[in-house]
């Protein structure tokens, strides 16, 4: 097995492992997050998040976008 580089930092119990293997997971493509709403039929909750989340980050350009403007 290959030796850790110095920087990288192994996680030591089992639940530390299991979220960086999932973080790692749905990290790698975001097209897995949509298979598995679909299979459990929750897309519906996706959809309701990304509108928010579509609503929320055009607020915020917008906000920031202004507040460079000083008047």
């Amino acid at each position: 097995m290959a030796e850790p580089s110095a920087g990288l930092v192994m996680p030591s119990s089992a639940i530390e492992r299991r979220a960086c293997n999932s973080r790692e997971l749905f990290r790698a493509d975001f097209c897995f997050i949509i298979l598995l709403f679909a299979v459990a039929g929750v897309l519906r909750w996706l959809l309701i998040a990304a509108s928010i989340g579509a609503q929320a980050y055009w607020m915020f350009r917008a906000v920031r976008a202004v507040s460079r403007f000083n008047v």
